[in-house]
C-alpha cells in the first residue's frame, strides 16, 4: 500500500512538472527571450514560490497551529451544500458579466450550423451544441444567445463540479477547484465564444458529481448504489462517443471505483460492469445518431459513417474552438493554480496521509486530460478541464501546507487522553507475547504448575436497609436475667 502511495505521488510530480513547463515554455516565447531563459523562468518561479508563500506559510502555521478538520472532511449542513454553490454561481454570472470582453461574440464553424435551417441530432459535441443554441433562439436574440448560452452551462457544470468535489475531497478543494473556473482564462475567455467548450465542462461536471453521489452512499442502499453504477457508466460510454475528452473521465471513474472498493472480487466485478454500461452508452448513442441523425442509407451504413467521423476525431485532431491567440496576461494567470498544487508535493499530512482516499483517481484524471490534450494539440482556450482539476489539487496543497503536527501537551485534548488511557488498560488486560529470555538481575519464570491467581471479590447484599433499620442492639429490660423458663 505504501509503495503504490508513493508512486501515485510520483506520478503526480511528474505530471505536475510537465504541465508547469509548457506554461512557462509558452511565457518564454511570448516574452522574447531566449531558450536558454526557460529555464531560469522555471526555476525562479518555483524559487519564489516556495520562498515568498510556501516557507512563511509553514512557519505561521507551526506557530498559530490552525485547524484543518474542516478541510478534509468538509462541512455538514445547508452552508457548505446550498449557500456555497449559490455563492459561486453569483460570483461566475457577475465575473462575466462585468468582465466579458467588448468585441461581442466570436462566431466560427458552430455558429454557422447554429444559424442554418438543417440542424439536425448528431452524438458530437459541436453538433450538440449547435442545436443547443438553435434551441436558445427561440427564447434569446441572436446577439445574447451565445453568451446566454455558455453562462448558464457554466454555472450549472459550476454547481455539480463542486458537489461532485465536495463529496470526495472537502468543501476547501471543492471551492478551489470552483474559483479557478470562474476566474481563469479558459473558461472566461470561452464565454464569448461560440465554442462548445462550456458544454464539455457541464457534461464532466455531471459525471463527476455522480461519481461523488456514488461514493457517498452507504453499503447498505445496494439498490441505489447498483443504479448510479450503470448510470454513470452508461453516460461515459455516451461521453466518449460524443467527445474524445471526455474519456478522461471514464478512466477517472473506474479509477473511482478501484479506489472504492476494498475487496478484489467486488472490485472486479464493479468495473467489469463499468466497461460493459460504457459500451452499451456507445453503442446506444451512436444507434440513436443514425436513427435521428437524418442521413440516408441503411442502417448500417449510417453506423459505419458515424464510427468513421469519429475515428477521424483521433487522425485529424480538429478543435472547435475559436483559435485566438492567448495574451501574456493569461498565462501568468495560468500560474495561479500551479504555484498551490506545487505546494502538496512538500508538505505530508502529520499522520503520514497525502490527501485522501481518492487521491488517485484525481491523478488518473490529470494525467488523461494532460495526455489527450498534448496529444491532440488542443489550445489554450481547450485546456479549460486541465486547469479545473489543478484547482482540486491547489486546495490540496494549501490544506497541507497549514496542516502541522499535532503538540502532544495541548493538540491531543481529551480525545488524546481517552486514547492513551484506553490503550493503557488494554496492555495492563491482555498479556502481550512472551519475552525471548529473562532481563539481567530477573527470577526466572517458574515452570510448575501453580494454583490460579486469587481475584479480589466485592460482596454485596441482596436489599438496602432502611434508616429505621439501622441499629445492631437489641434493647433488654432490666429485670430480665436470662433466665430460661420452664
Amino acid at each position: 500500500m505504501e509503495k503504490r502511495n508513493h508512486f501515485i505521488w510520483f506520478l503526480y510530480a511528474c505530471i505536475l512538472c510537465l504541465c508547469f513547463s509548457v506554461v512557462t515554455a509558452s511565457l518564454t516565447r511570448l516574452m522574447g527571450l531566449p531558450v536558454q531563459f526557460y529555464f531560469l523562468l522555471t526555476a525562479a518561479a518555483a524559487a519564489v514560490a516556495l520562498l515568498a508563500i510556501y516557507l512563511p506559510a509553514r512557519l505561521m502555521a507551526a506557530k498559530w497551529r490552525p485547524g484543518t478538520d474542516w478541510m478534509f472532511e468538509g462541512k455538514k449542513g445547508g452552508f457548505s451544500s446550498l449557500l456555497i454553490p449559490v455563492a459561486l454561481t453569483a460570483l461566475l454570472v457577475c465575473a462575466r458579466l462585468f468582465f466579458a470582453p467588448d468585441t461581442g461574440a466570436m462566431e466560427g464553424q458552430v455558429w454557422r450550423q447554429a444559424v442554418s435551417e438543417d440542424v439536425v441530432f448528431s452524438p458530437f459535441l459541436g453538433d450538440l451544441y449547435a442545436l443547443l443554441l438553435r434551441a436558445a433562439m427561440s427564447v434569446l436574440s441572436e446577439d445574447a444567445v451565445v453568451f446566454g448560452v455558455n453562462v448558464a452551462l457554466q454555472a450549472a457544470g459550476l454547481v455539480f463540479f463542486y458537489g461532485g468535489i465536495r463529496r470526495l475531497e472537502g468543501a476547501f478543494c471543492g471551492i478551489t477547484a470552483a474559483l479557478a473556473a470562474i476566474f481563469l482564462p479558459p473558461f472566461s475567455d470561452s464565454a464569448m465564444a461560440a465554442e462548445p467548450q462550456s458544454l464539455l465542462f457541464f457534461f464532466a461536471s455531471l459525471l463527476i458529481w455522480l461519481g461523488g453521489l456514488f461514493v457517498s452512499q452507504k453499503g447498505t442502499r445496494r439498490v441505489l448504489r447498483g443504479f448510479l453504477l450503470v448510470l454513470v457508466s452508461l453516460l461515459c460510454g455516451m461521453g466518449i462517443l460524443t467527445a474524445p475528452l471526455l474519456s478522461s473521465i471514464f478512466f477517472f471513474w473506474l479509477a473511482l471505483l478501484a479506489v472504492r472498493f476494498r475487496s478484489v472480487r467486488t472490485r472486479g466485478l464493479a468495473v467489469g460492469a463499468a466497461l460493459g454500461g460504457g459500451l452499451c452508452g456507445f453503442c446506444a448513442l451512436i444507434l440513436a445518431g443514425a436513427l435521428w441523425g437524418g442521413q440516408a442509407g441503411s442502417l448500417s451504413g449510417r453506423v459505419t459513417s458515424l464510427l468513421e467521423s469519429w475515428l477521424a476525431l483521433f487522425a485529424s485532431r480538429e478543435t472547435d474552438a475559436i483559435l485566438h491567440s492567448p495574451s501574456l496576461t493569461d498565462y501568468w494567470t495560468a500560474l495561479a493554480v500551479f504555484v498551490p498544487a506545487l505546494f502538496a508535493l512538500f508538505s505530508p499530512a502529520p499522520d503520514n496521509r497525502r490527501g485522501r482516499d481518492f487521491f488517485p483517481a484525481w491523478t488518473v484524471l490529470l494525467g488523461a486530460v494532460a495526455a489527450w490534450e498534448t496529444l491532440s494539440k488542443a489550445p489554450f482556450q481547450e485546456q479549460g478541464l486541465r486547469f479545473a482539476c489543478l484547482g482540486i489539487f491547489s486546495g490540496m496543497g494549501i490544506r497541507n501546507m497549514l496542516q502541522t503536527p499535532p503538540c502532544p501537551e495541548t493538540d491531543a485534548g481529551k480525545s488524546g487522553r481517552k486514547q492513551r488511557e484506553k490503550a493503557e488498560e488494554t496492555e495492563e488486560t491482555v498479556p502481550g507475547p512472551a519475552p525471548s529470555g529473562p532481563a539481567p538481575g530477573e527470577y526466572l519464570e517458574n515452570p510448575l504448575p501453580v494454583p490460579k491467581r486469587h481475584k479480589r471479590r466485592e460482596m454485596s447484599y441482596g436489599f438496602e436497609p432502611r434508616q429505621d433499620q439501622m441499629y445492631y442492639e437489641i434493647p433488654v429490660a432490666d429485670s430480665d436475667d436470662f433466665d430460661l423458663k420452664e
